[in-house]
């Protein structure tokens, strides 16, 4: 009997079969790259995927807050670049489409100004949250293509700031979480000139900030930090309807040693007021953090 008639395709059918796997095994960009050495185009929905085919030369991502742009910020390094490449691939390369939400009526939303290489014009998109998923779209399109919950979390820590020099962390016990906030007022050390900055209210934040499980072991039930360093400052706590709650402040202790001391089960929003200072300026900044009491 003549194997080699059999083994032969069989040894072929394997080959290629590997290598599919392979490939759907790699990271989006090295995905990319393969399927256009290939030959092979992805199907994607209206937008193009053509905009995937080409890495951005400049990007930014901006968070909406209640129809108010709250951050813009730009990515000024490779790992911000590749977050916000990635997350446009992750969607548009999907063949499942949704009906899309005009833009300008998204009061919650993050856009995606992209500049591709060979391009003059920003290409935009942007991501929200409709029935239950994350979805992302052309910011003149009419179609919807889900994101996956990697690529979102990865872009909303972006979006939010998290990935900032700077950033605040908060830990309590085994549990970290970012905080989210920004400068509130600025003061010039070389002649005194303040400046006013925008400010936020726990319930523009409530359903976007971050909630740390609070662990009561310890001498405080949480700390802040930012770039290692302990963050100290005054606090104000929020109950689920935005009510200020009271707590008992020591004197010659850490502001929140008591915070929780009488506090009933459940979440709430704490906001820090502390400042930071550089060679030519004072700042006052405001950071918002959700606590959850068991």
């Amino acid at each position: 009997m003549n194997y080699k008639k059999y083994w032969i395709p069989a040894a072929v059918f394997i080959l290629l079969s590997v290598g599919m796997v392979l490939v759907l095994n790699l990271p989006p960009r090295a995905r990319e790259a393969a399927g256009s050495s290939a030959g092979t185009a992805a199907s994607a929905p209206e937008a193009s995927a053509s905009a995937a085919v080409r890495h951005p030369a400049d990007a930014s991502a901006s968070l909406f807050l209640g129809g108010e742009e709250i951050y813009c910020i730009q990515a000024q390094d490779e790992a911000s670049m590749i977050i916000i490449e990635d997350a446009i691939f992750d969607g548009m390369s999907k063949s499942m489409v949704y009906q899309g939400i005009a833009s300008g009526v998204l009061d919650d939303k993050i856009r995606l100004s992209v500049l591709y290489t060979g391009d003059s014009k920003y290409r935009d998109y942007v991501v929200y949250y409709k029935d239950g998923r994350h979805l992302i779209q052309a910011e003149d399109s009419t179609q919807a293509s889900p994101l996956s919950g990697k690529a979102y979390t990865l872009l909303h820590e972006f979006a939010m700031g998290y990935r900032l020099p700077g950033a605040l962390t908060v830990v309590s016990g085994s549990h970290t979480i970012h905080a989210f906030g920004g400068a509130v007022s600025s003061a010039r050390k070389s002649d005194g000139l303040c400046a006013d900055m925008r400010r936020y209210s726990p319930q523009q934040l409530a359903e976007h900030i971050e909630y740390l499980e609070i662990e009561k072991s310890g001498p405080v039930p949480f700390t802040p930090y930012r770039n290692g360093a302990k963050v100290f400052g005054r606090y104000s706590l929020y109950d689920k309807d935005f009510n200020e709650v009271r707590f008992i402040e020591p004197s010659g202790l850490a502001p929140q040693t008591y915070m929780f001391q009488d506090t009933p089960p459940g979440k709430y929003i704490v906001k820090l007021a502390t400042s930071f200072e550089d060679d030519e300026l004072t700042y006052g900044m405001e950071y918002f953090f959700g606590v959850i009491i068991q």
